[in-house]
């Protein structure tokens, strides 16, 4: 299971993070369609676990795919975009962004609500340092204030 992590992810975030870096497009484009195979394939092995944890040999195979999924030479991922991915998101495109419309407008308020939250404390953690409250409280033990709130001051 470990191998699969490292070569169905981190190699994957590596060598998209170098296609982002050198600005080749096509290297751009041959991750992205990756990690749309990979967000499919991960979607499929979460609904059809129950079956799946039964078939001998499943981690085996999956590295297989991986790796055909990943290797240039067999652009098993462009194909199976091409061939099934690209043609059924097309097809439900319209009922898929109505669903996330609706959904999204629900579900707004409370996101940003989370989102604020998270920024506080993302921005505690990025601008290290520990904070002091006027309640004598410090980083990690106050939460909903963030760095340069009037409450808060560096410690020295």
């Amino acid at each position: 299971m470990v191998i699969t992590v490292l070569v169905g992810c981190a190699y994957p975030v590596y060598g998209s993070y170098k296609a982002l870096a050198s600005n080749d497009r096509e290297k751009q484009q041959s991750w992205l369609t990756y990690w749309v195979l990979f967000g499919v394939y991960h979607v499929l092995e979460v609904l059809v676990w129950p079956i799946l944890r039964y078939l001998p040999f499943y981690y085996e195979i999956k590295l297989l795919v991986l790796v055909a999924m990943i290797h240039p030479k067999t652009d098993f991922a462009g194909k199976v975009y091409r061939k099934y991915v690209k043609s059924i998101l097309a097809a439900s495109e319209k009922t898929i962004d109505s669903n996330l419309d609706r959904a999204h407008s629900k579900l707004r308020p409370h996101l940003d609500v989370a989102a604020d939250k998270v920024n506080i404390h993302l921005d505690k953690v990025l601008n290290s340092g520990p904070v002091a409250t006027t309640n004598g409280t410090a980083n990690g033990h106050h939460y909903g204030v963030p760095n340069g709130h009037p409450e808060t001051k560096k410690v020295s």
